[in-house]
């Protein structure tokens, strides 16, 4: 085996380290955002069914103060 394989040989296992690392960062990346998206979406329900039940409150009171 000459110099040049081995170096070769050498980048090789450099370059495929960096990338088996960089699929595990991906990874780990994917599984945070997954759980800051089911957060956010939770929030938002809350939020939807806030709004939604001020509004019907709102509108009984509108109906109740109404003389008609």
């Amino acid at each position: 085996m000459t110099g040049g394989e081995l170096a070769q040989i050498i980048t090789s296992i450099a370059t495929l380290i960096g990338v088996l690392s960089g699929v595990v960062v991906s990874l780990r990346n994917s599984k945070k955002l997954t759980q800051v998206s089911e957060s956010t979406d939770g929030k938002m329900d809350a939020l939807i069914k806030e709004v939604r039940e001020a509004s019907f409150a709102k509108g009984v009171k509108s109906e109740r103060d109404n003389p008609t």
